[in-house]
């Protein structure tokens, strides 16, 4: 019983410390403009510290001067973050249908914030 017990323990300690949640908020700026600000937050499930698009559960972005006001279900695509170095990676598809530039990608691919335009400020919560 003891020994059950303990994997039962160790099992549950390993579920719950694997894919720790992370939220991070962001602010996009275009030249020394704010073009707009969000967060998002996932869970790192494979533990190869990136968080990814499929690993998002959250993702909110406002852009009160170019009308947009985006969340998860309004994506396509968007770049890794690295946590370890807290730093959100452009290698998102943009609207050009280019990888490696995107931060983030929406309707049908259309419109994206890009590295070619946008700079991103990062905030690891």
């Amino acid at each position: 019983m003891k020994i059950l017990r303990t994997l039962l323990v160790a099992s549950l300690f390993t579920a719950t410390t694997s894919a720790s949640a992370l939220t991070v908020d962001f602010d996009v700026y275009h030249g020394t403009s704010v073009y707009g600000s969000g967060s998002f937050s996932g869970s790192d499930m494979n533990s190869d510290n990136l968080l990814t698009f499929g690993e998002l559960n959250v993702f909110s972005f406002v852009s009160p001067g170019y009308g947009h006001n985006l969340s998860l279900g309004d994506l396509v695509d968007t770049g890794d973050f690295d946590i370890t170095n807290t730093n959100w990676i452009a290698n998102g598809i943009s609207w050009t249908n280019q990888p490696d530039n995107a931060f983030f990608t929406w309707n049908n691919r259309n419109l994206s914030v890009s590295s070619t335009w946008a700079t991103v400020i990062t905030s690891a919560v």
